[in-house]
């Protein structure tokens, strides 16, 4: 009898174990962001780039009025490396990446394969800092330009 407990106990533990693996090496994947100088070619160092995830069903049910008002919750905020780059784990493709930029030129800005070539737009304020939102939809990349007051 203490040979069939015993026998459960490692296949509960080894039951338990398989999906939490799976779960973390499997589920979660890192989405690189890389920004350059449009005109240069060359990366932009020390942007704060945010990601932003979409309000889950959960979130939407138990706070409606919140989801309504704020459909985005910030769940990274990083800066770019040296390189022009920045790592986020655990993104998906319903995820909003905000791209924090002082610069007045235009910048390149890829997510993972796809690349996207923001500028100001000037028409709206006489300002240097721009906040860039990037985002998938449709399996093609959209970008929206905003001056930061």
């Amino acid at each position: 009898m203490r040979e069939v407990i015993d026998s459960l106990q490692l296949c509960g533990l080894r039951i338990a174990v398989i999906p939490v693996l799976s779960l973390l090496l499997g589920c979660s994947s890192v989405i690189q962001v890389r920004v350059t100088d449009a005109t240069s070619g060359n990366p932009v160092e020390g942007l704060r780039i945010e990601r932003y995830c979409p309000a889950s069903r959960i979130e939407k049910i138990f706070n409606p009025v919140a989801t309504t008002y704020h459909p985005l919750t910030l769940a990274e905020s990083t800066i770019t490396d040296t390189n022009g780059i920045a790592s986020f784990s655990r993104s998906t493709s319903e995820d909003v990446y905000r791209v924090y930029a002082s610069v007045t030129g235009g910048l390149d800005i890829a997510v993972s394969k796809q690349c996207v070539q923001v500028s100001p737009n000037t028409s709206k304020s006489p300002t240097s800092n721009w906040v860039y939102s990037v985002w998938m939809e449709n399996g093609a990349i959209k970008h929206l330009a905003e001056p930061v007051k």
